[in-house]
């Protein structure tokens, strides 16, 4: 399912008069995220500076998390042991060995 258009999403931008982009943007934003959204439509660079008016609530906050659909096809998803010297280090000419 594309976010835009998860009803999830489309609920809370009705909810908060916003659009379905509006949310997903202030979502990441009050995870810590920065966020880089770009648009060459003008009414879309103002949608995207609108996000600072409003907030999610805690409620909105976990019903978005809820959507959550990530998986890591690597053996190690966790890149640490890339820099440490574990199995899925990055070889000596410094190329993952999974590329």
């Amino acid at each position: 399912m594309i976010p835009l258009k998860d009803q999830v999403i489309v609920d809370i931008a009705e909810a908060h008069k916003k659009t379905p982009a509006q949310i997903l943007l202030r979502f990441l934003l009050q995870l810590g995220i920065v966020i880089l959204p770009k648009s060459v439509k003008a009414h879309r660079m103002a949608e995207n500076k609108d996000i600072l008016g409003f907030e999610l609530t805690e409620e909105d906050m976990k019903k978005i998390k809820t959507l959550d659909k990530y998986v890591s096809y690597k053996t190690n998803p966790n890149p640490l042991s890339a820099f440490l010297g574990g199995k899925d280090a990055y070889s000596a000419a410094g190329t993952d060995i999974f590329d």
